[in-house]
């Protein structure tokens, strides 16, 4: 995928590898007493513009999937700022569109609130599933959003605001292609394993074969002895969130692992193990595999 930013001259810029999103710190608010109400709505205006931070910079945000390339039928986007943003979001400020620069209307599903995280910096938005699900109403009268082979950007207005009341201060486009919908359930059986050695702390890798959620990789999979006890470590993402990598806090031992697979863990489209988005209700579902092992080789 292509992150770029334009401040009105010059050329795009693309962004660097994801970073971590979590965020350590806090926020200090200064209070000035003032002798009137209406002086301090002046100084107030005007200290306020002079306070915003510089223009959000390409290198500042993250956007998943990070894949330039994306299934037509996706289900998410995720939008992670550099600082904690407010909570309206006005329909011109996050657009999707075509190559051309028309606007895709309706393409994200309706919410009362937008879904922040508790700090307001990863925002997360939800392309109709009505649209993206064939055999509903909407899907039959609009069609999916997003059109195989063609190009599309998502847009992130500069005039977006943060959670002090100031803008980001620079337009951000988001562009990817879109390949035809992902429509298979998840097979963990078929992912590829590089075992580590024992007594090292090396990286066990998963290799998923597709590109998957990168919140639900993070979360839905998880090392246990044989005996079901959580092994403490690190998760880490690669190859555009096709690749789960975890490093050991401790050696390895020269036991069988379990390697854990919650139901609920996602692809891009939304496939589950043994359990595809684009399903009929009554549709019978598959008891997929869940639970693989390993031992750490010598």
């Amino acid at each position: 995928m292509r992150l770029a930013m334009r401040t009105g001259r010059g050329q795009p810029y693309r962004s660097g590898l994801p970073r971590e999103y979590s965020v350590k710190g806090g926020r200090v608010t200064i209070v000035r007493k003032w002798s009137s109400l209406a002086a301090l709505g002046s100084v107030f205006s005007a200290s306020a513009i002079a306070d915003c931070p510089p223009p959000v910079s390409v290198s500042e945000m993250d956007v998943y999937p990070s894949a330039e390339s994306v299934p037509a039928n996706l289900l998410r986007f995720y939008l992670y700022f550099p600082r904690s943003m407010g909570r309206e979001i006005s329909a011109s400020d996050i657009r999707l569109v075509k190559s051309d620069g028309s606007e895709i209307s309706q393409a994200f599903l309706p919410m009362r609130y937008e879904l922040w995280s508790s700090d307001r910096r990863r925002l997360t938005l939800i392309l109709d599933p009505g649209r993206v699900k064939t055999g509903l109403s909407s899907h039959d009268m609009r069609g999916r959003a997003l059109v195989v082979g063609e190009n599309f950007a998502l847009q992130v207005s500069r005039t977006l605001k943060d959670s002090d009341g100031c803008d980001l201060g620079a337009d951000l486009s988001f562009g990817f292609s879109v390949l035809p919908a992902s429509l298979k359930p998840l097979l963990p059986q078929t992912w590829s394993i590089e075992v580590p050695a024992s007594g090292t702390r090396a990286a066990l890798k998963l290799d998923l074969g597709h590109p998957h959620d990168h919140l639900s990789m993070a979360y839905r999979i998880r090392i246990q002895t044989e005996d079901g006890q959580p092994i403490a470590g690190e998760v880490k993402l690669a190859e555009e969130e096709s690749v789960w990598v975890f490093v050991p806090r401790d050696n390895w031992s020269p036991v069988e692992h379990k390697i854990i697979i919650d139901e609920r863990l996602e692809d891009l489209a939304g496939n589950r193990p043994g359990v595809p988005f684009d399903r009929k209700i009554d549709a019978p579902q598959k008891n997929e595999v869940r639970e693989l092992t390993f031992v750490p080789r010598y």
